[in-house]
């Protein structure tokens, strides 16, 4: 009987072993899938905030490369203004000078001094006529820089005066009288000589001149043609 009693009382701590130890198993399967759904969800929540912060990158990138595009056209535009100043300061100094009255320089007027000097021309032939253009006054004051030259050189300036002319006359021009062209032939390759040596420009079409008692007319044009 006592056996019995035991044996019974084995089953039954048994049978509550078995219960507990499977209540046991299942609260810490729950607990167990609890904590795995929480570490799922924060995994979810941490791949969204990844997501989103990739995004944010990506969106702060593509801003930064559109500030750039705009940088490197700001900075064209820049240049281009830059350039477009300059061209226009470069053209004020050209209109500036070239608004600036005609005078010689201290070397031109060496070469000029020495080269009429130097000619050996006689005496009779160093005739020379310096005409400017009638109502210009920066030729006449131009022309008299010549006629000084001139004159201090050992030339004879028969005539220093304006003249009309039919048509515009700008810069230097060289006409021979009609009655001395032979003559004159020696004093015209002087005056070439002298214009090349300084640089000026001159024309050599021969402005019809009325004869006179020099070799050689020395005509000095205006500076710009008058609109």
């Amino acid at each position: 009987m006592g056996n019995i009693i035991f044996g019974f009382a084995i089953f039954a701590i048994s049978i509550a072993t078995y219960f507990y130890t499977e209540r046991l198993t299942k609260e810490k399967e729950f607990i167990a899938k609890a904590e795995i759904a929480k570490a799922n969800q924060a995994a979810g929540q941490a791949n969204l905030a990844a997501s989103e912060a990739n995004n944010s990158s990506l969106q702060a990138s593509k801003k930064i490369k559109e500030l750039q595009i705009a940088l490197a056209k700001l900075e064209i535009e820049l240049s281009e203004a830059k350039t477009k100043q300059a061209s226009a300061e470069l053209a004020l100094i050209r209109i500036a000078k070239d608004r600036l009255p005609r005078t010689l320089t201290e070397k031109q007027k060496i070469v000029i001094s020495k080269i009429m000097s130097e000619t050996q021309l006689p005496k009779e032939e160093k005739l020379v006529q310096v005409t400017w253009s009638l109502g210009d006054i920066e030729s006449q004051i131009y022309s008299s820089e010549f006629v000084k030259l001139f004159e201090d050189s050992g030339w004879k300036v028969v005539k220093h005066s304006g003249a009309p002319f039919d048509n515009p006359v700008v810069g230097i021009h060289l006409s021979i009288p009609r009655d001395k062209k032979d003559l004159s032939h020696a004093s015209a390759l002087i005056f070439r000589n002298l214009l090349n040596e300084i640089k000026l420009r001159y024309s050599e079409d021969f402005i019809k001149t009325i004869d006179g008692n020099y070799t050689i007319n020395f005509i000095v044009g205006s500076k710009f043609v008058s609109n």
